[in-house]
């Protein structure tokens, strides 16, 4: 059985006020699915870079980048922790 989208469906807007407001308030949903704001969801975030990125969220991951140090990291209370070293 395949599996839900992570997102409720965003429905295509029609001509009317009804239609519009029902895509613009799934829409907002999303939103606040991706950034954080929803209560209840949290969407974790992959940060890729070279540089320490804040750990402001837990689970949050960071696939550092920088060439002497390949790694997988998640946050947990405002901290880095290495998940394991790539090659």
């Amino acid at each position: 059985m395949p599996r839900p989208p992570p997102f409720s469906a965003i429905p295509v807007p029609h001509a009317d006020a009804g239609s519009l407001y029902e895509s613009c308030m799934r829409m907002k949903e999303v939103i606040e699915q991706i950034t954080g704001d929803r209560p209840g969801i949290r969407m974790a975030g992959i940060f890729v870079q070279d540089t320490m990125p804040d750990p402001d969220r837990d689970g949050r991951l960071w696939l550092c980048t920088h060439a002497t140090d390949m790694s997988l990291n998640i946050a947990v209370s405002g901290k880095w922790l290495k998940v394991g070293t790539l090659t």
